[in-house]
């Protein structure tokens, strides 16, 4: 048996390997923000709109083991609720939109401050106008992915379907919780059912918005990315503040049971002799995970994690760092 003869904190290594992984843990998740104008305020995420677009994305799964719906009536549902303050009166843009993509695993961003870069992206997105009062025929519209591009930042790539809620009505208000679900579904003849929905206060003059898309030749059934995407405070709002957030998926099947954010979701790798490796680049350079909780890092030699068993994927949860003597 090899004896334990040092313990020290997940930010003490970190410090010492000179790499901090700036991200902020919501609801199990890690949440990155381009422009890191994001914090946790008691149980809620409070993300601020600047003058700029900001991306803030969450890796719903590991690069090697998203979400996939491989079987008719197997079904992807996003649950996300959140509150704004600022929101503008009225404009023309489609400048609020969520994505639930496929990133591919060079793309994934790693911390804060790193915006997504153009690529290969599949997936679909509500493109919406948020005002105070609509004023674009597609105030909150599906779009299907059509080429390679920007992620949520180009609408070229984005193939426009229907749309719930036109010009002139209701749209969006302060201090009032609004729920956004999506659903992707998986049918019996291997269309994709998409739907989208938005409900609070007195929104499309109803209190709800849905909209719902039957994609015949559909993009392919896997996901691993929620995105969303406001341009800017004068065309959304000026503070978004997330209360919940939830997803249901099918189990995943492959891969090192690793929760999300682990090692800021870099992508694994299998090795010749079947390891599943991880390279973190300058931070802890390559570990093995193929023993996970176990994970040893080549770099250091000695020193490997051990995860507590309740972990929920935060990647400061409960573990420690041992030294091995070998």
């Amino acid at each position: 048996m090899k004896k334990i003869t040092q313990v020290i904190s997940l930010l003490a290594l970190g410090l010492l390997a000179q790499r901090a992984v700036a991200q902020t843990s919501f609801a199990g998740y890690d949440w990155f923000d381009d422009k890191v104008m994001m914090s946790i305020s008691g149980d809620t995420l409070v993300a601020n709109v600047g003058t700029s677009s900001s991306s803030w994305m969450v890796y719903l799964r590991p690069e090697n083991d998203p979400v996939v719906l491989a079987n008719p009536g197997e079904k992807l549902v996003i649950t996300v609720k959140f509150m704004l303050s600022g929101v503008n009166v009225s404009n023309t843009s489609q400048n609020f939109r969520i994505g639930i993509l496929d990133t591919p695993g060079d793309l994934r961003v790693t911390t804060d401050d790193d915006s997504p870069d153009s690529g290969a992206y599949t997936g679909y997105a509500m493109f919406g106008n948020m005002g105070q009062v609509t004023d674009n025929s597609g105030a909150f519209q599906i779009r299907e992915r059509s080429a390679e591009g920007g992620a949520l930042s180009s609408s070229s790539v984005w193939e426009s379907q229907d749309s719930g809620m036109g010009k002139q009505v209701i749209g969006y208000a302060d201090d009032v919780e609004y729920t956004f679900t999506a659903s992707i579904e998986r049918t019996d003849n291997g269309s994709a059912k998409v739907d989208y929905s938005m409900t609070g206060g007195s929104i499309n003059g109803t209190g709800s918005v849905s909209v719902s898309f039957l994609d015949g030749t559909p993009q392919p059934f896997v996901f691993d990315t929620l995105m969303f995407r406001p341009s800017n405070a004068v065309t959304t709002a000026n503070t978004f503040t997330f209360t919940s957030f939830t997803v249901e998926a099918p189990e995943g099947t492959g891969g090192p049971t690793m929760g999300p954010g682990y090692f800021g979701n870099y992508e694994v790798i299998t090795g010749t002799d079947g390891q599943q490796l991880v390279d973190t680049g300058a931070w802890l350079g390559w570990v093995e995970v193929t023993s996970y909780p176990w994970v040893y890092m080549y770099s250091t030699s000695s020193w490997e994690y051990m995860a507590d068993p309740d972990m929920t994927g935060d990647k400061d949860a409960g573990g420690a760092w041992l030294y091995l003597v070998r």
